[in-house]
């Protein structure tokens, strides 16, 4: 039983050495990322080819993915394939991506912004706005508060 365990750990123990020193890797195909992140990009980027796409290997399991769009627009995504950030520091972020509670609130509240990224936090939203300041909601698009730069 002692020779089996200790097997195990050995084997572990390489699998990690051998993964450890390049966690992040490069994707050509996008048919590599996961199935949700393949059919967001699909519904919200139609036609686009992504720049480059990245996954980040957090450990054995774990897994993010980046993609770049073009006009530098970054998406990432979870293991999963469920968004959990979109960026354009240059341009508005896709006003379909955003809640449309979230969206509502921004047009009314800060009519000149518009919103440059949209992070999904654990129990809500990050909107930042082209102004600098960074807006935060609930998971349903409740407002809760706003920080400035």
């Amino acid at each position: 039983m002692k020779k089996i365990v200790s097997t195990l750990l050995l084997s572990l123990a390489a699998l990690t050495a051998v993964h450890a020193d390049d966690p992040v890797n490069v994707i050509k195909d996008p048919a590599q990322l996961p199935e949700k992140a393949q059919a967001f990009l699909n519904d919200y980027f139609p036609g686009q080819t992504p720049v480059k796409m990245l996954v980040e290997k957090d450990d054995l399991i774990d897994r993010d993915y980046e993609v770049t769009m073009p006009n530098d627009i970054k998406v990432e995504f979870d293991r999963k394939g469920e968004w959990t950030k979109v960026e354009n520091k240059a341009y508005m972020v896709p006003s379909t991506i955003v809640p449309k509670d979230i969206t509502k609130f921004v047009v009314a509240a800060y009519p000149e912004t518009d919103i440059v990224s949209i992070e999904k936090e654990d129990r809500g939203y990050e909107v930042k706005l082209s102004s600098g300041k960074e807006v935060h909601f609930n998971a349903s698009g409740k407002y809760l508060y706003t920080e400035s730069d």
